[in-house]
């Protein structure tokens, strides 16, 4: 071996090319039998393969010992070569560059994110002009489900001074579909206190029909022509979104003190749970007191609204659960639990703006406007994002990420806000 000053001790010329090429092939084959020894740390393989598929576990330190043990032995080590030197590298640089943020493709599973219908989009709208009313209550109808509403009519000149910057991803997120058999059902029905078998009805006629994804599981007592208080049990069998009804309960012959809502969430946490719904995890939104359904007296029940577990602001509530001050439940909406996320990339702000401001987008405004609706102009003053529930027909429910932008708008000298909501994804 030479020295980098002095002669060489293989005798040959040191400034000859053909030695300069020979000493630089072998730096290159010490270079490869170095990497060739490299070891892979089993924990940082795990804790990578997790990061990859989305996993939310991640295994003991103990287990990542005891697999390193059986792959590589307590002094042995396993070779890499150059190909298999090449993924880990590869590898590394994808986990580096996901927990950046600059990974466009999907850190889970991937599913189709549906795009969000104009029904999806006006749930929770203001209603323009008087709705009707009236009628029998159907198992398949919940009371504590936000009504579709409707968008504003008039032409409206919107502006905008400063918008946010746009973020590189969002997430969406699939829901479980129907978890509910005929026996399960049937379980619960019986523990509600339903004495009546479970049957598949039509969604749109209540009729009788063969079991399949366009219909729904019921358990009913009460129906007509029976004269009996509806007591119903009901799940969707498209998106597994869960309705019951119990309308034995009088509000007007209640005569007792009003129930503490701490008390309410507690029993609206402990009925989702029994439905078999996360409910310790899922965060409490609002308790209101009901009065669509009669007077606000010491008799109306409290309002219960659960958001999902893991998500952040959403427009519908996971589960809304009427709680009677005797601490029964009296009417319940249940839509199913997450079960998976994905990243998804995000349409930039400007062009989801640009797309309100040509009014190609549904704008709702709050409080009573003018008939006809006249034109107006107004400002836009926030921005920001939320989970849109999307409910595809016969098919399973998503929670979709949009933008909501808000602010004020003049309609014939009066102020009014309005919100409008835009697909990031």
């Amino acid at each position: 071996m030479a020295s980098e000053d002095g002669p060489r001790m293989d005798g040959l010329p040191s400034g000859d090319p053909a030695v300069v090429r020979l000493e630089a092939l072998s730096a290159l084959v010490r270079a490869q039998q170095a990497a060739e020894t490299q070891e892979v740390d089993p924990a940082f393989v795990l804790a990578l393969r997790a990061h990859l598929t989305g996993a939310v576990e991640r295994p003991p330190a103990r287990f990542a010992r005891r697999l390193r043990r059986r792959l590589i032995g307590p002094r042995r080590v396993v070779a890499l070569g150059w190909a298999g030197a090449a993924a880990a590298a590869v590898l590394v640089l994808v986990f580096i560059l996901g927990h950046r943020g600059a990974l466009s493709s999907p850190v889970a599973r991937g599913f189709p994110v549906p795009r969000p219908s104009a029904a999806d989009l006006t749930r929770g709208f203001p209603r323009n002009g008087v709705g009707g009313g009236g009628g029998m209550i159907s198992p398949l109808v919940s009371l504590a489900d936000i009504e579709f509403g409707s968008a504003y009519a008039g032409r409206l000149h919107l502006a905008a001074s400063v918008l946010p910057a746009s973020r590189l991803t969002l997430t969406a997120h699939a829901l479980a579909g129907p978890a509910f058999d005929g026996r399960r059902l049937a379980g619960l029905a019986h523990r509600l206190g339903i004495r009546a078998s479970p049957t598949c009805r039509n969604a749109r006629t209540y009729q009788p029909m063969p079991c399949s994804s366009g219909s729904w599981r019921v358990a009913a007592s009460g129906v007509l022509p029976s004269r009996l208080p509806l007591h119903s049990l009901a799940v969707s069998l498209a998106n597994g979104e869960l309705i019951y009804h119990d309308l034995s309960y009088d509000r007007l012959s209640y005569h007792g003190s009003p129930l503490a809502h701490a008390r309410a969430v507690l029993i609206a946490r402990a009925w989702a749970r029994e439905m078999g719904w996360p409910a310790r995890r899922m965060p409490l939104l609002s308790v209101t007191v009901e009065t669509m359904e009669g007077p606000a007296n010491n008799g109306a029940p409290l309002v219960v609204s659960l958001g999902w577990a893991g998500v952040g602001r959403s427009n519908v509530a996971d589960a809304v659960i009427w709680v009677a001050p005797t601490g029964r439940v009296v009417e319940a909406r249940l839509w199913p639990p997450v079960t998976v996320g994905r990243v998804v990339d995000v349409v930039p702000v400007a062009a989801a703006w640009d797309r309100v401001r040509r009014g190609n987008v549904l704008v709702a405004v709050e409080g009573s406007t003018p008939y006809p609706p006249p034109a107006g102009s107004g400002i836009l003053r926030s921005v920001s994002t939320e989970q849109l529930l999307v409910t595809p027909p016969d098919r399973r429910a998503y929670l979709v990420p949009v933008y909501r932008f808000a602010g004020t708008v003049n309609l014939g000298g009066v102020r009014h806000q309005w919100y409008a909501l835009e697909p990031a994804a």
